[in-house]
């Protein structure tokens, strides 16, 4: 049955989780100044997905590093529950998924798992439980004692998706981590992944080149301009709360994906 027939009752939280305000961000190389990101304003509610969207080059992942405290903003301040960036990741409150999975050859499963708790201090009894909970939860609860090696793309990215959650972070970034994967692996993670967004209440921040990954998951959309990357669009998406492939093909998905592709210009 399609989910557009039954939608999923959610209460809003309208209060402000994250806030950027006039985000600029130069990158110097000896005398050259290049402009990236140019007066950047944009604010996340508790619980929300956003997604964003652009050219390659136009800064989106800059964007990502910035809203995580990996790097300095030039101009402009951001705010999470009232604190820094940084001040938020070392309270272990953020949580990032690359393109690739990141795991270390020489570490089986459980162990990759582990890597946060033991960076946090964790108890060691408490975190291999809850490496074994969130594996469970990812269908990988039989490979915990496998490598990397040992498993597909599909599976890699499955642990790097449970690993960061190992801290139980409340805001969870993602960069492109669905791109390369094939197709079929790709869209079944996008529902596995809504379903562990539902289940650990995140708030999420996801960059994608995919139009219709972007609409799949997202309460919003933010479409990038080139570089230097400003917003220049932004569009909700009035699709259910519970999601799987059939919203994919309901004319309502399209056409939200042609508004945010009617957006992107070049």
């Amino acid at each position: 049955m399609s989910v557009f027939l039954e939608p999923k009752e959610t209460e809003i939280n309208t209060d402000t989780f994250l806030s950027a305000s006039h985000l600029t961000k130069h990158y110097f190389n000896n005398s050259r100044s290049t402009e990236v990101l140019k007066d950047i304003c944009l604010n996340l509610k508790k619980g929300e997905i956003l997604s964003i969207v652009g050219f390659s080059g136009c800064g989106k992942s800059t964007l990502l590093r910035l809203l995580a405290g990996l790097i300095p903003p030039s101009q402009g301040k951001i705010w999470i529950e009232g604190k820094t960036p940084v001040a938020y990741r070392k309270a272990g409150k953020i949580g990032f998924v690359f393109q690739k999975p990141v795991l270390f050859d020489w570490r089986t499963v459980q162990e990759n798992m582990l890597l946060p708790a033991e960076i946090s201090h964790f108890s060691k009894n408490l975190a291999q439980q809850r490496a074994l909970d969130l594996l469970s939860m990812v269908g990988l609860e039989e490979v915990e004692k496998s490598y990397p090696s040992q498993l597909s793309g599909g599976m890699r990215q499955r642990v790097a998706f449970a690993r960061s959650l190992m801290i139980q972070p409340k805001l969870l970034l993602l960069d492109e981590p669905f791109s390369a994967l094939d197709e079929i692996i790709r869209e079944n993670l996008w529902v596995d992944f809504h379903q562990i967004w539902q289940q650990q209440e995140l708030t999420v921040v996801l960059v994608t080149h995919s139009i219709r990954e972007a609409v799949f998951f997202a309460d919003r959309v933010l479409v990038m301009s080139p570089r230097p990357g400003q917003i220049q669009g932004e569009i909700e998406i009035s699709l259910p709360s519970l999601r799987n492939q059939s919203v994919t093909v309901h004319p309502k998905f399209i056409e939200l994906c042609e508004q945010v592709r009617s957006k992107l210009s070049p």
